[in-house]
């Protein structure tokens, strides 16, 4: 009975220890499995709301954040962020649209020779991650390894071990990536995944500090030890406290795999000193010892029977000290013991209590005799199993302790029934949990702002548990706790989508997909017909393979679907405007080649829609001179639709003609890829040109055949003016009239001549570098008697440098006479015509100004056009042709300048043009030498 009482004490004290244990061991592999599985819930997260997004800026990423709360709810993670897969040749795009939406990426790094280009476009805070912002993962295999596994599964995946870049300590970390596939692209298999792929929402974190604190226990009552991978030195990830300088065998030891995302986590527990010491007490040993001892006096006592009384009493009065003794240490062991016990009577009074027990259940030492354990702790039914419960002490009314109590009933000796209560201290634990437990209520608030719905459902019961965000979108956020939302769940789907729905299910319940997802109608109370999304995996199985669980989310995609809708009638508006246009329209690939054209752009090249869709470049249909100016103009454009181009273009078609276009493009992104295109519209206007051309050979041919006969004419006058018996003054007169209009008939056929040379390409420039002051100089001299003449003065302004322009002097003398001369015909008598002069950049801004009437606002818009004149009268009185501004114009145009007219005011009449300065560029040099 002494080794049979001794082996229950040690074998119950072993069974307490090994429960404990092993519920802390559970306990941390759930608190382990629950942050891992918040980490991806986040995600799910933020891949929800960019595809409820047609474009995620950096403001909305950084309101979900706020809405997560990352630093207490997700404890160890650096950031959350989204990768993107970056097509060959795509980087300056990638970094392009990261700038217009608000992030930060400056640059691409590191330097790396393989195909993939996996770049990090955000991660949040930016100012904790700017070092990983740009960072191709694909330079390093394990993150290039767990990046291509999720693209390709279609599942988040976790990387091996690796040194994050934004972590200064080099301590072991992961990232965690969850594939990002574009909306409504099929993704059932491996290509289809690879075609619908944009990239990756993940989330950084460094090893150490994801698995700190993962339970209260951790690192005091026993040793956490992670690996990823079998356990060894080379894949420890974290340790939850260091190993002591000498060498000791912990009581008890644990060890489990866990499956995270794609790779296999070995975790190790073994107990420290602070729980070796509750349940090392040796009370085994001390009753096996009291036993042999009591079993010992029994057998001397009786032995020594025979002597006499006196010798008996004094060995039994020495055998009663010595007992007394060993009880009062066994006392002393369980009064010390961390357990709490306390023995109650058959009326569940306190007989006795040590130390822990009064500690615990504040037992005071000096209170009345038996008090009534009711009055102390309310106890629960004992008798089934042990208890928790929470308890309130009267030394700390508003702090509670959370109390572990189970009890044994035994009967003493003389018939009384006794009752040993167990009492364990599990306050931190609880405490844990409840932090735990928090953890998931902020999560799902977050998750309720992002309006995505939870459920949980119990294959074989076939009831589910909801979260309330899918209980607003489903229209029942009113419903009762007994509600069964599993069946009315599926008693609302259409009944063509509930088949959709359950083929779905029945593939990831049986193993043959990963996931269930599907999308599917469903009438929600006061909302109407609703369109939702669900996204579920079977979270737990049995041991052959059975599922028991499927968890899963589910969104209300209506307003998505509604916008799908819209954008496809929108899309074929423009498609049948695009092809039923009456002029043509194309559009081009970044390299130029038609990727759509329309039929009237197939009529205007004079080539089939098929062979000009097959590949075939823009430059093949227009002369080399036109593409070399053309190609430069489409490449070097910003992006901006204000940023177009717009010019004449000839077409040679297959059967030897040639077509002219009015040629518009703008540049553009593909939708789909964003890559740059090329909308262009060509205007037919052959006919037009063929018109214009018979219209400069006509006017040219009659301009020409005036010249001689006016020349004769005007030399004839003269001659008669010339004579030396005179004329009466009536016919001077007369003469002087006739000599004035020959000149001015001169003036006109010479100007009708010089504008057909500049529209027809035949007037050559001799573009040199030119001092700017000696031009202007020379066209003030050269107009002093004009000046006179009209009686005004022509100042010219001091110029604070002499810079040098690149013009053709001749033309730019024209230009200055045609402007000088408008001003002294205009000017009042007496007034002044200043020429101003303004460096403007490459640009220099000469201006011709007087304080004559100016020209009227409504005529100013016709100017620069051939023949205008703001009053015919003009022509009389000042001379002229309409022709003059025009051909400035176009003289400044061709020199690479621009020529306006401006008046403020109450300030003096101005027209001004600019001139290049000798800095511009080379390229401006070469096309004019080529147009000239």
């Amino acid at each position: 009975m002494v080794f049979a009482a001794a082996a229950w004490v040690r074998n119950t004290t072993h069974d307490f220890a090994e429960r404990d244990f092993r519920t802390m061991a559970e306990d941390s592999q759930r608190a382990l499995e629950t942050r891992m599985q918040s980490y991806h819930l986040v995600l799910e997260g933020l891949k929800g709301m960019m595809m409820a997004s047609d474009e995620v800026r950096h403001d909305d990423v950084e309101s979900y954040l706020q809405g997560v709360d990352v630093s207490s709810a997700l404890p160890g993670i650096t950031g959350i962020g989204f990768i993107r897969d970056v097509p060959a040749g795509g980087v300056d795009d990638f970094l392009e649209e990261a700038a217009s939406m608000g992030f930060a990426v400056r640059d691409v790094h590191p330097a790396y020779d393989g195909p993939e280009r996996f770049i990090i476009k955000f991660v949040e805070p930016a100012e904790d991650n700017a070092e990983a912002i740009g960072l191709n993962i694909a330079f390093e295999k394990n993150r290039r390894d767990a990046a291509i596994a999720a693209r390709d599964t279609g599942e988040s995946r976790l990387s091996a071990r690796i040194v994050l870049v934004q972590d200064t300590s080099d301590q072991p970390g992961f990232v965690l990536l969850h594939p990002y596939f574009r909306k409504d692209a099929p993704t059932a298999t491996v290509a289809e995944r690879r075609a619908a792929f944009e990239g990756w929402v993940y989330t950084p974190f460094v090893g150490a500090k994801a698995l700190a604190d993962l339970t209260q226990g951790q690192g005091r009552l026993f040793r956490l030890s992670v690996y990823d991978g079998p356990a060894s030195p080379e894949t420890l990830i974290y340790t939850s406290s260091p190993e002591p300088a000498e060498a000791r065998e912990p009581l008890l030891t644990r060890q489990s795999e866990v499956a995270l995302f794609g790779r296999t986590w070995t975790l190790q527990w073994e107990t420290l000193p602070a729980f070796d010491v509750a349940y090392i007490n040796h009370l085994d040993l001390l009753v096996l010892a009291v036993g042999l001892l009591l079993t010992l006096m029994l057998w001397l006592t009786l032995y020594r029977m025979r002597n006499e009384r006196q010798i008996v009493e004094r060995k039994v009065e020495a055998q009663t000290r010595e007992l007394t003794s060993r009880m009062s240490e066994n006392e002393s062991i369980i009064g010390n013991a961390r357990v709490g016990i306390v023995i109650l009577d058959g009326a569940d009074r306190v007989v006795s209590a040590n130390a822990a027990a009064r500690a615990m259940l504040d037992i005071p030492e000096d209170g009345p005799a038996e008090p009534a354990i009711a009055e102390i702790v309310a106890l629960p039914d004992l008798v089934d199993r042990p208890r928790r419960i929470k308890h309130f002490r009267m030394s700390a009314p508003t702090k509670p302790v959370y109390l572990d109590v189970h009890a044994n009933s035994w009967t003493t000796g003389d018939g009384q029934v006794r009752r040993t209560v167990f009492v364990h201290d599990v306050t931190e634990q609880a405490l844990a949990a409840s932090q735990l437990e928090q953890t998931e209520q902020r999560l799902d608030q977050a998750l309720k702002g992002s309006e995505i719905g939870v459920f949980d459902v119990d294959l074989i019961a076939g009831t589910s548990v909801v979260s309330e965000t899918w209980r607003k979108i489903m229209g029942v956020e009113d419903r009762g706790a007994d509600f069964d939302t599993q069946a009315y769940f599926m008693a609302q789907i259409y009944p063509d989508d509930l088949r959709l729905l359950i083929e779905a299910d029945r593939g990831c319940i049986t193993g043959r997909t990963e996931r269930s997802t599907t999308e599917f109608r469903i009438q929600v109370p006061g909302k109407g017909v609703r369109w939702m999304r669900s996204d579920a995996v079977v979270w737990e199985r049995d041991e052959n393979g059975l599922a028991l669980r499927m968890i899963g989310t589910q969104v209300d995609i209506t307003e998505f679907r509604q916008a799908q809708a819209a954008l496809k009638a929108s899309e074929d508006r423009f498609r049948q405007t695009f092809e039923n246009a009456p002029v043509g329209k194309a559009i081009l690939d970044s390299s130029f080649r038609f990727h759509s054209v329309n039929a009237a752009m197939c009529s205007l090249t004079g080539r089939e829609k098929s062979e000009l869709e097959d590949g075939r470049s823009l430059e093949t249909l227009v002369r080399k001179l036109d593409w070399d100016l053309l190609a430069p103009t489409l490449r070097s454009m910003s992006g901006k639709h204000e940023d177009a181009f717009r010019g004449e273009l000839a077409i040679d078609r297959p059967d030897g003609s040639t077509a002219w276009a009015l040629a518009n493009a703008i540049p553009a992104r593909d939708p789909k890829t964003s890559e740059r295109i090329y909308i262009i519209q060509f205007l037919d206007i052959t006919q037009s040109k063929e018109v214009e051309r018979l219209k400069s050979e006509f006017v040219a041919s009659v301009s020409h055949e005036l010249r001689t006969p006016l020349t004769s004419i005007k030399g004839a006058i003269s001659l008669v003016q010339s004579a030396p018996q005179g004329l009466p003054a009536s016919a001077g007169r007369l003469l002087d009239i006739a000599h004035a209009n020959v000149d001015r008939l001169t003036e006109l056929v010479n100007d009708i001549l010089d504008l057909e040379k500049i529209h027809s390409g035949s007037l050559s420039f001799e573009l040199s570098d030119q001092p700017a002051l000696a031009i202007l100089k020379d066209a003030q001299d050269q107009l002093a008697p004009l000046a006179l003449q009209y009686g005004v003065q022509v100042d010219l302004d001091p110029v604070d440098s002499d810079p040098t322009i690149l013009v053709d002097r001749g033309r730019m003398m024209q230009v200055l006479i045609n402007l000088m001369s408008n001003a002294c015909k205009y000017s009042p008598k007496g007034g002044t015509v200043r020429i101003v002069t303004e460096t403007q950049g490459t640009f220099l801004r000469i201006a011709v100004q007087d304080d004559g009437p100016g020209v009227p606002k409504d005529f100013v818009r016709k100017l620069f056009k051939p023949f205008s004149q703001a009053d015919s009268s003009d022509t009389r009185e000042k001379g002229g042709t309409g022709l003059g501004l025009s051909i400035a114009y176009e003289l400044v145009q061709r020199m690479g300048g621009g020529i306006g007219y401006d008046r403020a005011e109450g300030g003096p009449t101005e027209f001004w043009f600019t001139v290049r300065i000798v800095e511009a560029d080379a390229a401006f040099i070469t096309r004019q030498q080529r147009a000239g």
